[in-house]
């Protein structure tokens, strides 16, 4: 029998106020790791249309950081292929 692995992921939920109105939203996307600890004060984004959709900026800059590097690293890797089939004229371009 296989083994099985779990691996615990959250999504913190966030209680605010607007305009005397109390909500409760998260972000609907799971973490392990950069949590905030249950009663932590974490800024947040606000849709003034829909103040359930709210956006933690300090994760989107990270998420976004981590995003541009991937592509970086990406194109490089894609780049360093491309030039190695058009060179040595095997892979895709071969008829």
């Amino acid at each position: 029998m296989g083994e099985y692995v779990t691996i615990k992921r959250y999504s913190p939920v966030y209680r605010f106020t607007v305009d005397d109105k109390k909500y409760e939203a998260t972000e609907f996307k799971y973490y392990r790791k950069g949590l905030p600890k249950v009663g932590d004060t974490v800024k947040i984004l606000i849709d003034p249309d829909d103040p359930v959709s709210i956006r933690e900026p300090e994760r989107a800059k990270r998420e976004l950081i981590i995003n541009i590097i991937t592509g970086i690293m990406m194109f490089i890797a894609g780049s360093g292929l491309m030039t190695l089939f058009a060179v040595t004229g095997i892979g895709i371009f071969e008829r």
